[in-house]
């Protein structure tokens, strides 16, 4: 219980420094405690190379769960291994986005 309250004050801790007035953070939790009716999703969907590497890791995770041993791998060839491994990194690379974030501390 104590983690989950823990949990819960950090979350709001960085509202505040999300806030921009005193005002924004009345705002803010007032609508958190109040509002339960908003559970519209602003995120972007994932892109499709981001879902084919969660497929990718999931199946090595189930693989790996099925061989119970952690190093199930090493009995592949290094070149499967190696493939493996740069078809995975291609897939996040593919699933980074190139649109520049705003630097969270700019305000400061």
């Amino acid at each position: 219980m104590a983690i989950a309250i823990f949990f819960g004050l950090t979350c709001y801790g960085w509202l505040l420094f999300r806030a921009n007035s005193l005002d924004q953070i009345i705002t803010f939790t007032k609508i958190l405690l109040t509002d339960f009716g908003n559970f519209s999703l602003s995120m972007p969907k994932p892109t499709l190379s981001g879902l084919l590497g969660l497929i990718v890791l999931i199946i090595y995770e189930f693989v790996e769960y099925q061989a119970k041993n952690a190093h199930f791998y090493s009995r592949y060839p290094a070149v499967l291994r190696g493939a493996f491994y740069g078809i995975l990194t291609l897939l996040i690379l593919i699933g980074t986005s190139n649109v520049q974030a705003q630097f969270i501390y700019f305000q400061f």
